[in-house]
């Protein structure tokens, strides 16, 4: 797959939709944004619970904060952050995963608000958010779309916690494995690159 930013998106925007058709039936889940497949459903749902977990273990405190919430997809992370601020701004490229959000967190949680953003391309100006929160964005991204990513999101707040890690660098990508022939090119590392 080409590295161009507008190859990236476009491959990374089909790759989503074929997701959403697929995830229509039984809808879409949280285990199905882990990239996981039906016959793994168990061990991705306890990857799922103690990821949110970890993560929300990491966050400050945003009682007062307003949130800006970078690849929000189907709100793993939406409620949890709507909980502990005073206002989240959700945000994701795919119409569907923002309607699936806003049908899970929007009626639960009054602080929150929805829009359809790619997070390549931010248009707030800077200091519009007390927080910037993202998880498993950046391995969707583009090298060249990863460092705008770091100067857009780091102008954005006066307050900057960032926690990184690799994700599916060995999951099983797409419905019955195909990864949808070559569609999804993940940005990920092999985990032995990070260990001392």
């Amino acid at each position: 797959m080409a590295s161009d930013p507008v190859s990236v998106r476009k491959a990374m925007k089909t790759y989503w939709d074929k997701w959403a058709t697929y995830n229509t039936e039984s809808g879409t889940s949280f285990e199905m944004m882990l990239l996981e497949t039906q016959s793994r459903y168990e061990y991705a749902k306890r990857l799922s619970d103690l990821d949110r977990k970890e993560i929300v273990s990491l966050l400050p405190d945003m009682k007062n904060m307003e949130v800006l919430e970078l690849g929000a997809g189907i709100g793993r992370f939406t409620g949890k952050l709507a909980r502990r601020s005073k206002s989240v701004l959700a945000t994701d490229f795919m119409e569907k995963f923002i309607h699936d959000n806003q049908e899970l967190n929007g009626r639960k949680h009054s602080n929150v608000t929805f829009a359809q953003l790619d997070a390549s391309k931010i248009p707030y100006p800077s200091e519009s958010f007390d927080f910037v929160f993202s998880n498993w964005l950046l391995m969707y991204l583009g090298d060249s779309e990863v460092r705008q990513f770091a100067v857009d999101s780091l102008s954005l707040c006066s307050f900057v916690t960032i926690v990184g890690r690799e994700a599916c660098y060995d999951l099983v990508l797409g419905p019955n494995n195909s990864n949808f022939n070559g569609l999804l090119e993940l940005h990920g590392q092999c985990p032995t690159l990070f260990t001392p």
